[in-house]
């Protein structure tokens, strides 16, 4: 690693660039509970003499195009701040819900509420069942605020009348989508060598050779990844 980061600083100074050091962390994924403490000191040595070393601190989460990734790849950091995001879109919608009207309030809920769903729902997923219950939660209160339902009550037939995907059909959704830009070739290079299909396997079965080869697994967490 930190032959690869002195790497970097070369090309930096070759391109009259700089790192900015203070939004550098070092992150090791793992199972263990103290991954953290076996994380391997990561140096960077800054400027052209390369005089000047600084010790790039070790971090439990990280934040990566806008995805909150942790240690175990549990998302639960990820979880929490959607959460917030979503708790105080729909204190927005209590407060303005006497004076907007419905296509207005449907407006704030896509731009507010959903487009967090939409964004977040391909990576939360790998979350825990009880992650994907709250978010399901705060959707139904979305829900209810929006087409002024009792605060107990049923919406199964509110997300069919309203048109809008349960989070956990819309995790589906959107998996399906991606696989579908995949097998069409719409994706880029860099995720050929994460999915197989049949046809690359020798003696496939022939009625099978288009599907995807699901790989064998033991534990449910890993069920939940992308390869699976």
């Amino acid at each position: 690693m930190n032959t690869e980061l002195e790497k970097i600083n070369n090309w930096y100074i070759a391109n009259k660039l700089t790192l900015n050091f203070d939004k550098t962390s070092a992150i090791l994924f793992s199972n263990s509970k103290n991954a953290q403490l076996s994380c391997p000191d990561v140096y960077f040595k800054f400027g052209s003499s390369k005089t000047k070393i600084e010790r790039i601190k070790e971090t439990e989460s990280v934040r990566f195009l806008g995805v909150w990734l942790d240690t175990k790849l549990a998302f639960n950091d990820y979880h929490k701040k959607i959460c917030n995001r979503l708790n105080f879109a729909l204190y927005t919608m209590r407060k303005v819900k006497n004076f907007l009207s419905f296509e207005s309030m449907k407006l704030l809920y896509y731009s507010f509420f959903h487009s967090h769903l939409e964004f977040s729902s391909t990576f939360l997923y790998a979350s825990s069942t009880k992650n994907i219950k709250k978010i399901e939660s705060l959707q139904k209160q979305a829900i209810r605020l929006l087409i002024g339902l009792p605060r107990i009550s049923h919406t199964s037939e509110a997300f069919w009348a309203l048109n809008i995907l349960p989070f956990n059909v819309l995790c589906h959704y959107n998996i399906l989508k991606f696989l579908f830009q995949f097998k069409s070739g719409q994706l880029t290079s860099s995720f050929r060598t994460d999915f197989y299909q049949g046809i690359s396997k020798k003696n496939a079965n022939l009625r099978n050779i288009h599907d995807f080869i699901i790989p064998r697994v033991q534990s449910n967490k890993v069920r939940k990844l992308p390869t699976f």
